[in-house]
C-alpha cells in the first residue's frame, strides 16, 4: 500500500496570468484573455497568443514547468543562515525566509528563468514565508536588522513576498524602497519583467 506524500502549499491558485496578458481580446488564440490565462495554467501553449514576447512566453513556461514542484510538508523547522546572497550588485533583491525548501523553489524558479537576483534571507526561525507571516515572525524589523547588508548592492529596491503585504508600510516608513511581489514565487519572473525590474 503506497501512501501519497504530502507537499507544502506554493499557492499556484493565486496566480492570475490575465493581468500580464495584453487584454486585447483579439481571439486569435481562440479565447478571451481571461479564458486563455486560465487555460495556460492547465498547460495550453502560451505561444498561441500573438501579442506575447518571447521572454513573456519563456517566463509563463516557467510557471507551467514548476507548478507541480514538490516541496515536502515538514512538521519541524529547518534553518539556513540569514543575510544577503549577492548574485549581482546591480540586480533586484528578493526578500525570503531562512527555510531551505523556500530557497530551493525560489532558486529553481530563478534558474529556470535565467534570472540573476540577490536574495535577502531573513531569520524566520526556519519557517517558510507563509508560516512565518502567519506566526508574525516575518516582520519589517527582521529586514531592517539586515540593512547594512544592502550596502553591498547598487539597486536599493527590495521585493517582498505577496504574503508579507502587512509589513509593506512599515518598510516604506523605515525608508526602504519596497515592492510587493506576488504570492506565488513561480510568478516572480513574469512579475519582475512586467514591472520593469528585470
Amino acid at each position: 500500500m503506497s501512501m501519497k506524500k504530502q507537499k507544502a502549499e506554493i499557492y499556484v491558485e493565486s496566480i492570475d496570468l490575465n493581468k500580464y496578458l495584453p487584454k486585447k481580446d483579439c481571439y486569435k488564440c481562440g479565447f478571451s484573455c481571461k479564458e486563455f490565462s486560465k487555460l495556460i495554467l492547465e498547460g495550453l501553449d502560451p505561444e498561441k497568443c500573438p501579442h506575447l514576447s518571447e521572454r513573456e512566453i519563456e517566463y509563463i513556461r516557467v510557471i507551467q514547468k514548476l507548478k507541480d514542484f514538490h516541496i515536502p510538508l515538514i512538521s519541524s523547522t529547518i534553518r539556513t543562515r540569514s543575510g544577503l546572497v549577492l548574485s549581482n550588485p546591480s540586480s533586484i533583491t528578493l526578500v525570503t525566509s531562512n527555510f531551505p525548501y523556500t530557497q530551493l523553489i525560489l532558486g529553481e524558479v530563478l534558474a529556470s528563468a535565467k534570472l540573476d537576483c540577490n536574495l535577502l534571507i531573513i531569520d524566520t526561525e526556519g519557517y517558510s514565508v507563509d508560516m512565518a507571516v502567519y506566526l508574525n515572525i516575518f516582520k519589517a524589523e527582521k529586514i531592517i536588522e539586515l540593512e547594512n547588508e544592502l550596502e553591498k548592492i547598487d539597486r536599493k529596491e527590495i521585493v517582498i513576498p505577496g504574503l508579507a503585504k502587512g509589513i509593506l508600510n512599515d518598510l516604506k516608513n523605515a525608508g526602504f524602497k519596497t515592492i510587493l511581489g506576488p504570492i506565488c514565487c513561480l510568478e516572480l519572473p513574469i512579475f519582475l519583467l512586467k514591472t520593469g525590474l528585470v
